[in-house]
């Protein structure tokens, strides 16, 4: 049975560009060169992946149709629908047309997850761009199976642009993340919203919550099962109806880990580890060393000040606090996992737009690594593993002694050598980058950029080779969907032969 992806949106947005980009492999070039005729009725294409995908583009004008008449058994059995609007469009009118979208949604095929896409965000200002996600993100924080995005093709937004379209391919076909990915801010949102509601009611019926929140029924019910083997819920009936409450134990729980996280707090911490000028982030930026509290004891960056470049602060807040927050958050969250029994990882991660941070438990405490989004952790995890145990163990009483005197440790000797490691680090992973013994997304656009470089080159007369270009893009996509790294080097091989 084929998969299916429904854009959706008004005229002139930039739906049919990207689905003509990132789906049918055209060049942005010409595509921006060229204004494209509007979408009449509904345009579909089928991609052969692990399994066929078909993607529905809808015409704009005829929104009414679509939303408002029998026309709207389009929206079947779809996987994902893509919601593009123009980022410079009144808040009201984004909101508005959402909730349209939503409201089918839970209508039609409840299950779909929908992607919120506000585009074109290189024609507007950083000042307004930072007013439009608050108001939107603050609009539909309460909303599950949503993602909002803010995307463009243009120059420094089309590496995080091509790395969605990538995620939405992976969702459509079913594949699951690295387990180390599911205590995502998305994940962390889902349990938030559970216990709140839990929380704000006497006693309430489980299909309730499960229905409100649209939840999969697995983890919905591994996580009542969990609360309840802990002894945070209680199981009754109600007019003959299964209900649950919490019990005082599961109330002090909550105000003592999950309750100091709101999903506006959720949001905040996501945004601190948002950076728009992605290319100049190195590939490991620093590591902060916390205690099992979430309390910062050191902290080391590649050079002075790197942090303060690279992630935001909340201008209410001073910076120095606002960072500590962070190892805190995790750590609240590595309590989260431990208390309900759903964790047997040495690390996990929590990943921004441009900047991932991946923890590294010890028995004392966490280690907290910052990393650009795009660094392929796998390929160094051993290195990077082996090293900071040596550390634990170079260190371990002078990190004891500061956990509990409470003050921050300051060894010379410390950060000079984590210093030179992280620099180290770097220019190892370059090396490996630059000889091709692993690959990145940024290695991904860059083969993107030259294919269209290519494209540029050929006379249209040649239409075969302008077809092999356009398959080679949605390969390389598909290579980069299943992080197939000798899929990537053939690329790279037809690549040079079609550019000899």
């Amino acid at each position: 049975m084929s998969k299916k992806i429904v854009f959706t949106g008004p005229p002139k947005v930039g739906k049919t560009t990207l689905r003509k980009i990132f789906f049918e492999g055209e060049n942005p070039s010409k595509l921006l060169e060229y204004s494209l005729t509007p979408t009449h009725g509904q345009e579909s294409i089928l991609l052969n992946l692990k399994e066929k995908v078909g993607v529905f583009d809808l015409a704009g004008q005829e929104n009414q149709r679509w939303y408002e008449t029998e026309a709207k058994s389009v929206f079947f059995d779809t996987q994902i629908i893509i919601v593009v609007l123009d980022s410079s469009s009144p808040k009201e009118e984004i909101v508005k047309f959402t909730k349209k979208v939503l409201k089918l949604r839970d209508e039609i095929t409840p299950s779909s997850f929908v992607y919120l896409l506000l585009h074109k965000i290189d024609l507007i200002s950083k000042d307004k761009l930072k007013i439009i996600k608050d108001k939107v993100n603050d609009e539909f924080q309460d909303v599950n199976l949503l993602e909002i995005a803010y995307t463009s093709i243009m120059k420094y937004s089309f590496l995080p642009t091509f790395t969605l379209f990538t995620e939405i391919l992976k969702l459509s076909l079913g594949i699951k993340k690295d387990e180390n990915e599911k205590y995502s801010l998305k994940f962390l949102e889902y349990v938030v919203s559970i216990l709140n509601i839990i929380d704000q009611n006497v006693v309430i019926p489980k299909e309730d919550i499960k229905r409100d929140l649209k939840l999969p029924d697995k983890i919905f019910n591994n996580f009542i099962e969990y609360l309840e083997k802990m002894e945070f819920l209680e199981a009754s009936k109600l007019n003959k109806k299964p209900v649950i409450s919490l019990t005082k134990a599961g109330k002090n729980y909550i105000n003592e880990i999950v309750g100091k996280f709101s999903i506006e707090s959720i949001q905040n911490f996501k945004n601190n580890i948002e950076e728009s000028k992605f290319e100049e982030i190195p590939s490991f930026l620093g590591f902060l060393i916390a205690d099992r509290n979430g309390r910062t004891i050191s902290a080391t960056e590649v050079y002075e000040g790197a942090f303060g470049l690279f992630l935001k602060y909340n201008d209410e807040v001073e910076k120095g606090n606002e960072l500590d927050l962070i190892p805190m958050f995790i750590s609240a969250l590595e309590k989260f996992a431990e208390e309900i029994n759903i964790m047997d990882l040495p690390g996990f991660k929590l990943e921004g737009s441009n900047l991932k941070i991946h923890t590294i438990k010890y028995d004392i405490c966490t280690l907290c690594l910052f990393m650009r989004n795009d660094v392929n952790f796998n390929s160094v995890k051993k290195e990077v593993f082996a090293w900071f145990d040596n550390l634990m163990e170079t260190y371990q009483d002078k990190l004891k002694q500061s956990i509990e005197s409470g003050n921050m440790v300051y060894s010379s000797s410390l950060h000079s050598e984590a210093k030179k490691w992280l620099e180290q680090m770097n220019k190892n992973y370059d090396d490996l980058l630059i000889n091709l013994k692993i690959y990145n997304f940024e290695h991904v656009k860059k083969l993107y950029q030259k294919l269209d470089e290519l494209y540029l080159k050929i006379d249209f007369k040649y239409s075969m080779i302008l077809e092999k270009l356009k398959k080679l893009k949605i390969n390389l996509m598909e290579s980069a969907m299943d992080n197939n790294f000798q899929s990537f080097k053939d690329i790279v091989k037809k690549i040079k032969e079609l550019d000899s």
